[in-house]
C-alpha cells in the first residue's frame, strides 16, 4: 500500500473516530479522493513548521470533524486551500464534488483572498482590508454558514500553528486580526467554544507576558480552590438527588482572554474578578432547569440582579441558559449556569450544533439566524476602523419586549429611537415618542433589561432629525439615520442637477429626451466621470461638474455657444490642473 494511500486510511480512521460514528462507503470515497487531489496538488508546498502543507487541510478537517460537520464540509474542508494556492479551476472542483462543495471552496477563497503587503501598506489601509475582509464574511454567512465554519476551522489551526512563524510582528498582525474580525464572528454565530480558544491563542501571541503572568494566577488560584469547588459541587448535586433531578454538575473556568477583558474594562485586580469559577449544570430538558433553579435557591440566596433568564429570552446569537449567582454559606458569590443537553450543544458550537441532532445546518428560517442577516446588511457602513467594529461585534445587550410580548435585542444604551429601527426602519423614520413600561419617555431614555417599550408613530411626519444621531446607541440605527439623509439630500442633487441640464438643452436649442438619448451622451458621461445619468445629474447638482464644462464638450467646435464668465474661467483653471 502506498504511503499516500496509507495517510488517507489514517485520515478517514481520525475523522470516524472524532465523529463517532461510521462513514458511509461513498462519503469515506469522496474524503478519500479529496484527500488525494488536495495531496496532489499541495505537494510543492510546505508549511513554516517544516511538514508538507497537506497537513493543514488535514487539520482542518478533523476540526469540522469535531462539530460534526456533514461529508459536504468536511470536503471543503479539505479543498479549501485548492483554488487559492495551486490555481485550479473552481470548475473541476464542481464537477468532482459538486456545487455545494464548491460554493463554499468559493466563498473561503474570496474571504482569503484580500492580501497586503504587511510591510508596505499604511495602518488605514490595513484597516479597511480588514473591514472588507469582515463585510466578505458577513456577506458568505447569509449566502451559506458553513463558508463561515470552515473559515473559522482553517484560522483555528492556523493559530495553533503560529509558534512557527518567524516574524514578531507578522504574529501579532494575525493575532490581532483574529481578535478583531474571526473571534467575534464566532462569537455573533454562537459558537462559543472556538471563540474562546482563538481569543486566548491570540492574547497568547499579541500579548505574551501579560498571557504567561494571568495563566499562573489562574492555574495557582484554581488549586486553591479546588477543594471548596468539589464541596460546592456534592452540596449541590446531593440536593438534586433528594429532588431527583437528573442532572451532571462541572466546574467551570472563564478562559484568559475574557478574564482579561474584565480586569481591563472594569479596572479590576486579578484578585477581584469572583466569577472565575463557577458551577455548569446540564441536565434533560427545560422543564428540569428550572427545578434545578429552584433547588439551587433553596441552598442559598441568590444575589440581586444577577439572575438572567436566557431561555425565555436567548440571546441574539441563539444562546439559552439560566445564569444566576448565590451567596454560599462561606458568604462568597458563587455563579451557577444551568442548561439542558441540546442548550449546552448550542452554546458550544452555535450554528455548527444542527449538525449534532442531523437536522442539517440551513438554519434561515430561524429567528435568530434571520436577526443576524438583517443586522450584517447595515452594519458595515456604520464604521470607519476595525476597533469599532470589534466593539460592536461584542457589545454587551439588553433585551426589552414590544407590547405583544416579543423580544427584541438591542446594545446596551439602546433609546427609543434604536427601539423604534429595531421593529422597522419606516417605525424609526416616523418616530414620534415612546412609551416604556406605560409611561413616555424621552427621546434620550437608557432602556433596561425587560423594559415594555411601545413606539408612537406620526406618518405625516417628513422624517428623522440629524439630531438623533446624538441619542442611538445601535450602529445600524446610525447607517438608516445617515442613508436617509444621504438618499433624500441625493434626490434633491439630482432634480437640480435635471434643471440645469434643461438649461443646457434649450442653448443648444435641443429637447432635452433627444439629447439624452442620442449617441453624445455615452461620450459625456465618459469623459466626465459620471457612471450614468443620475450620477451626472448628481455631480451637475453639486457643482463637481459645470454647467460650462458639458457646453464645451457638446457642442460643435465651430459653433460658438455663449458660455458664462465665471464657468469660462473654471474650466481654464481645470484644465492647468490636468496640464
Amino acid at each position: 500500500m502506498a504511503r499516500t494511500e496509507i495517510d488517507a486510511q489514517i485520515l478517514l480512521s481520525d475523522l470516524e473516530s472524532i465523529l463517532q460514528y461510521r462513514l458511509k462507503r461513498r462519503d469515506k470515497e469522496r474524503i478519500f479522493d479529496a484527500y488525494e487531489f488536495a495531496r496532489f496538488h499541495h505537494q510543492e508546498q510546505m508549511r513554516d513548521s517544516g511538514e508538507p502543507f497537506i497537513s493543514h487541510p488535514v487539520e482542518v478537517a478533523k476540526i469540522l470533524a469535531q462539530f460534526s460537520a456533514d461529508n459536504d464540509t468536511i470536503v471543503a474542508g479539505i479543498l479549501h486551500d485548492i483554488v487559492e494556492d495551486c490555481d485550479v479551476p473552481l470548475s473541476e472542483i464542481a464537477e468532482k464534488y459538486g456545487d455545494t462543495v464548491a460554493l463554499i471552496v468559493d466563498g473561503v477563497t474570496k474571504i482569503s483572498n484580500l492580501k497586503l503587503n504587511e510591510k508596505l501598506e499604511s495602518k488605514i489601509v490595513k484597516s479597511r482590508m480588514k473591514v472588507e475582509t469582515l463585510r466578505k464574511m458577513l456577506l458568505a454567512l447569509s449566502e451559506d454558514p458553513r463558508i463561515i465554519i470552515v473559515k473559522l476551522a482553517d484560522r483555528l489551526h492556523n493559530m495553533r500553528t503560529l509558534d512557527f512563524l518567524k516574524d514578531p510582528e507578522k504574529k501579532r498582525d494575525k493575532a490581532k486580526e483574529t481578535i478583531q474580525i474571526y473571534a467575534p464572528i464566532a462569537h455573533r454565530i454562537g459558537m462559543h467554544r472556538i471563540q474562546a480558544e482563538l481569543e486566548d491563542l491570540a492574547f497568547k501571541f499579541e500579548y505574551p507576558e501579560e498571557f504567561k503572568e494571568l495563566k499562573f494566577k489562574v492555574n495557582k488560584k484554581l488549586k486553591e480552590r479546588q477543594d471548596i469547588m468539589d464541596e460546592y459541587k456534592e452540596i449541590v448535586l446531593r440536593e438534586l438527588r433528594k429532588n431527583r433531578i437528573p442532572a451532571l454538575i462541572e466546574g467551570r473556568v472563564k478562559h484568559l482572554y475574557s478574564i482579561w477583558q474584565k480586569m481591563i474594562k472594569k479596572n479590576r485586580s486579578f484578585d477581584e474578578v469572583f466569577d472565575l469559577i463557577a458551577l455548569r449544570i446540564i441536565t434533560g430538558d427545560e422543564v428540569n432547569c428550572y427545578k434545578i433553579l429552584g433547588a439551587a435557591h433553596s441552598l442559598w440566596p441568590p444575589m440581586p440582579g444577577r439572575f438572567k433568564d436566557y431561555i425565555a429570552a436567548p440571546k441574539s446569537n441563539g444562546y439559552k441558559s439560566l445564569h444566576t449567582t448565590l451567596i454560599t454559606h462561606r458568604g462568597e458569590p458563587l455563579e451557577i449556569q444551568i442548561r439542558s443537553e441540546r442548550m449546552h450543544k448550542e452554546a458550544e458550537y452555535g450554528v455548527a450544533s444542527h449538525w449534532v441532532y442531523k437536522e442539517g445546518i440551513d438554519v434561515r428560517d430561524r429567528t435568530w439566524f434571520t436577526q443576524l442577516v438583517d443586522w450584517q446588511k447595515d452594519f458595515i457602513e456604520s464604521f470607519k476602523d476595525m476597533e469599532s467594529i470589534s466593539r460592536e461585534l461584542e457589545v454587551e445587550e439588553v433585551f426589552v419586549f414590544t407590547p405583544k410580548g416579543e423580544v427584541v435585542h438591542l446594545p446596551k444604551g439602546a433609546t427609543p429611537i434604536d427601539f423604534a429601527y429595531a421593529i422597522h426602519t419606516e417605525v424609526g423614520h416616523h418616530y414620534a415618542g415612546a412609551k416604556v413600561n406605560d409611561r413616555l419617555v424621552p427621546v434620550n431614555y437608557e432602556l433596561k433589561l425587560g423594559d415594555r417599550v411601545e413606539v408612537v408613530v406620526n406618518k405625516a411626519s417628513e422624517g428623522p432629525s440629524l439630531d438623533w444621531l446624538k441619542y442611538v446607541r445601535a450602529n445600524s440605527t446610525k447607517a438608516k439615520i445617515k442613508r436617509y439623509f444621504k438618499n433624500e439630500y441625493s434626490a434633491k442633487l439630482v432634480e437640480r442637477g435635471k434643471e440645469i441640464f434643461r438649461k443646457i438643452s434649450r442653448r443648444l436649442s435641443v429637447s432635452m429626451d433627444d439629447l439624452i438619448e442620442g449617441e453624445q451622451i455615452k461620450s459625456l458621461m465618459s469623459r466626465l466621470g459620471a457612471h450614468n445619468e443620475n450620477d451626472l445629474f448628481s455631480k451637475l447638482g453639486d457643482g463637481s461638474i459645470t454647467m460650462g464644462e458639458v457646453l464645451s464638450l457638446l457642442a460643435p467646435k465651430e459653433e460658438e455657444i455663449d458660455v458664462l464668465p465665471e464657468e469660462t474661467e473654471l474650466i481654464k483653471q481645470k484644465q492647468a490642473k490636468g496640464n
